[in-house]
């Protein structure tokens, strides 16, 4: 363990990984959250995913302070890939069903390139 994990008190690990192949083609679609903070928000929706079998090519999350009320809130911005044979406006309602439930504010948008 290097300078930086011994000052934060964690184990770094990382590897080089290779090029992920792809059995079927995908369509990337964004997915916005943000909610307040709490923990697990990161694996409940990496669950949901999981479950539908689909995966998440990207991740990225920040929490922050509310700007008048100073309330910790989270967001996440991933992007996931779906497979062409998902029926993408059912898995849509399904997540932001899923998502109403949690009390999280969610978008579910094809990636624009």
């Amino acid at each position: 363990m290097g300078p930086l994990g011994e000052q934060l008190g964690l184990t770094i690990i990382h590897e080089r990984t290779r090029k992920h192949e792809r059995a079927e083609p995908v369509i990337p679609y964004t997915v916005e959250i943000v909610a307040m903070d709490q923990p697990g928000i990161v694996r409940s929706l990496s669950a949901f995913f999981s479950r539908k079998g689909i995966n998440i090519e990207e991740l990225q999350s920040n929490s922050y302070p509310a700007p008048h009320s100073g309330t910790p809130l989270f967001s996440v911005v991933m992007t996931v890939g779906i497979q062409a044979r998902v029926h993408i406006p059912t898995l849509r309602n399904e997540f932001l069903d899923y998502c109403d439930d949690l009390n999280l504010d969610a978008t579910f948008e094809p990636v624009r390139r």
